[in-house]
């Protein structure tokens, strides 16, 4: 389905033709059945989420009211067994469609279509209209809900930069990564993604000073040195080597391999996803020592839109 979504919630509320319900028990109401869209609400559900968990002894039957005046504005909210449902398309919801356009990103770059994961996860973050659920007045809507899907945002634009790197635009993104850093400047990720980007762009000096930068907060805010996601960047900037982003290109080509794997990795895909094998158990790079790629967990060769990954030699066993 490509036309707009007819139902937001990753920004305002925002229902057909840009309206939006204006009480506010009445968006909060609606949101919560959008958010489990084709999925019962029990009507206890609904009074907690409205109410903040203290619903009056009146809930239920203003609760009936409130339905009744988004039945005025809005087909599909149907009455079963306990609650409510609303029956509509989940991919005419924004939050849902930007799930599915993420999944799809990510295995078209499993897949190895590297340009094509890029532009899917551009489609999915192009949704956003602002902080999820920004205008809906639940505790426990905006905690259960709204902090994943701004979480899920963020997880997804990262992965989105770094198919960009891979794909050698790192000048084009190093603005984008310093609003991202300013305003999580406690996310080690987007630290190290801005010094990939400078040092791609050619801006050694700034890619330092950027790893200065995220030091000092580190220290000041949490009185922590950097972690291995940014040490690991922070020391490919000054040994001048290519950024993890650079190894393969998004044919499968190999471009840079690390030197410190030597002569223990190869690549073995061509014309599309390329696979790296080393020997030593170090699958994903899975430490700061285990390579230039700075992203610590088993999973992250695939998670960040890097080649798969596969230890030949004391592995042990698929992550989990």
């Amino acid at each position: 389905m490509s036309q707009e979504p007819r139902f937001g919630v990753l920004g305002q509320l925002r229902i057909d033709g840009g309206r939006t319900p204006g009480p506010a028990k009445h968006r909060t109401v609606l949101a919560a059945l959008l958010l489990s869209a084709r999925h019962p609400v029990p009507v206890e559900r609904l009074m907690s989420v409205v109410w903040d968990d203290r619903p009056p002894a009146s809930a239920e039957s203003v609760l009936r009211v409130y339905v009744s005046a988004l039945r005025k504005l809005v087909d599909g909210i149907r009455t079963v067994p306990g609650g409510y449902l609303f029956d509509v398309d989940r991919d005419a919801v924004d939050c849902h469609r930007f799930e599915r356009l993420v999944v799809e990103a990510r295995r078209a770059r499993e897949a190895g279509s590297v340009a094509e994961a890029a532009e899917g996860f551009r489609a999915a973050l192009a949704l956003w209209r602002g902080q999820a659920l920004a205008d809906v007045e639940s505790s426990i809507l905006r905690r259960e809900h709204g902090v994943p899907l701004e979480e899920a945002r963020l997880t997804a634009l990262e992965e989105r930069v770094r198919l960009d790197l891979r794909l050698g635009r790192g000048a084009e993104v190093v603005g984008e990564l310093r609003a991202l850093a300013g305003a999580h400047p406690l996310r080690e990720g987007a630290w190290a993604l801005l010094i990939e980007a400078l040092h791609q762009a050619g801006r050694r000096s700034e890619a330092l000073g950027a790893f200065q930068d995220a030091r000092r907060t580190l220290v000041d805010e949490l009185g922590l040195e950097p972690g291995a996601v940014l040490t690991a960047a922070h020391r490919r900037v000054l040994n001048d080597q290519g950024s993890a982003a650079d190894r393969v290109s998004p044919e499968g080509v190999a471009v840079a391999a690390p030197p410190e794997a030597g002569d223990a990795v190869r690549f073995l895909g061509s014309g599309g996803a390329a696979g790296l094998q080393m020997a030593g158990g170090m699958a994903g790079y899975p430490t700061a020592q285990a390579g230039a790629a700075g992203y610590p967990t088993a999973q992250a060769g695939a998670a960040g839109g890097y080649p798969a990954v596969e230890a030949v030699a004391g592995a042990r066993g698929a992550p989990g």
